[in-house]
C-alpha cells in the first residue's frame, strides 16, 4: 500500500467519522431530556442583570455609611 492510498482511505474514514461525530451531538443536544437544561442555560446571560437589579436595590435602600 502506497503513502498516497493510504492518505485517501484515511481521508474517507475521517471524514465519516466527523459526520457520525456531527450528527450525533445534535442529535445529544436536541433531545427532549436536554429541554430543561437548554432552557437554564438560555437564561444565563440574564443572571448577570438581574443580579445587578436587586444588588442597586439592596445599596438604595442602605443608609450610607459615615
Amino acid at each position: 500500500m502506497e503513502w498516497t492510498e493510504f492518505l485517501s482511505q484515511f481521508r474517507g474514514v475521517h471524514f465519516l467519522a466527523m459526520i457520525v461525530l456531527f450528527v450525533g451531538v445534535c442529535i445529544w443536544a436536541f433531545s427532549p431530556g436536554r429541554r430543561k437544561a437548554n432552557e437554564e442555560a438560555s437564561q444565563l446571560p440574564f443572571a448577570d442583570d438581574e443580579l445587578d437589579q436587586q444588588t442597586r436595590r439592596e445599596q438604595r435602600e442602605k443608609p450610607p455609611h459615615e
